[in-house]
Order: C-alpha cells, then sequence, then structure tokens
C-alpha cells in the first residue's frame, strides 16, 4: 500500500489539471480502506522494534518504500486545499475533512487552520470588472462561484472541527 500510496502523494504534487480531483478520491479512498495498515504516529518516548528486519526478499523493493503516515496524507490534504481553482479546492477540503476524520490522532490543527481559515471568511468585495458599474446583476462566472464557495465552507467548517478534536 505504501507504493501505492507514495504515488498518489506524488501526483498531488503537480499542477492543478483537469481530472486531478481523482487522485484526491483515491487518497481519501486508502485513507478510509487502509486505516488498520497505515501506521498511526508513534506516541512521544515510544519506540518501533518490529520495523527492523533482517532477511531480505526481492519483494522488500516495494515493502522498503519510505513509510507515509497519516500525517504525510493530512499535510498532502492540506497543500492542496491551498490551490486556486476552486473546484478543485471543493475536492480537497473534502479529501482533508475525510483523513482527518479517518485519523483523529494527527495534530496538525494550526496547519489546518491556516490553510482553510481563508475559505471560511466570506469575500464580499471581488471587483471582476472595475470600470462597470455595482449595481449590475452578477455575471454567469460569479453565480459559479457562489455555491462552489459555500461548499467549500461546509467542508471547511467540517475540517476544523477534525482538525480540533485532535
Amino acid at each position: 500500500i505504501n507504493v501505492v500510496l507514495k504515488l498518489v502523494l506524488d501526483g498531488l504534487r503537480t499542477r492543478t489539471y483537469k481530472g486531478k480531483e481523482a487522485m484526491l478520491t483515491a487518497l481519501s479512498s486508502i485513507a478510509v480502506s487502509c486505516k488498520e495498515i497505515i501506521p498511526a504516529p508513534i506516541p512521544s518516548g515510544t519506540t518501533s522494534s518490529s520495523t527492523a528486519s533482517s532477511s531480505s526478499s526481492p519483494s522488500d523493493i516495494f515493502t522498503n518504500v519510505t513509510t507515509i503516515t497519516p500525517k504525510d496524507m493530512v499535510l498532502s490534504a492540506i497543500n492542496e486545499s491551498k490551490r486556486s481553482d476552486l473546484e478543485y479546492r471543493r475536492h480537497a477540503v473534502n479529501c482533508l475533512a475525510t483523513v482527518l476524520k479517518t485519523y483523529p490522532c494527527v495534530d496538525l490543527y494550526n496547519e489546518v487552520k491556516e490553510a482553510i481559515l481563508p475559505n471560511l471568511v466570506e469575500e464580499e468585495s471581488t471587483p471582476s470588472n472595475s470600470g462597470s458599474s455595482s449595481n449590475t446583476e452578477p455575471d454567469a462566472e460569479e453565480m459559479k462561484q457562489k455555491p462552489l464557495m459555500m461548499m467549500i465552507r461546509s467542508s471547511g467548517y467540517e475540517a476544523m472541527g477534525y482538525a480540533y478534536a485532535a
């Protein structure tokens, strides 16, 4: 699972493109489906002796990939939640909420707050056409963005709640 998870996280680091939200869906699905397999953070002062292995086999090529932790998944979702494309950001914030809900042991409240808080503040004045009258009817783009921002805010509140619970 580490190999697949690493591929998904590497794919999320690239620029935003049409269809990239499928990578976020994959991250959410892996987080939920493999909760028992993906190691939770080790509490401070505790050491893990199960990571050392003296035998080596050809299949170790895949098992020796750097272990992806729930914290890595949350940090990746946080980074994606900062993207400017609203439709993509909606998926990223949903993904962030799902991963935080799945791994309540991950304590990254300040990082989540920094990424999500700008989405929760309503932007009343977004002058798209500085020369046009402010009394005119909103254009199609503004009408499309308003519901997207409401969905982002809703998921943002959910993500903040899960992050705070940690």
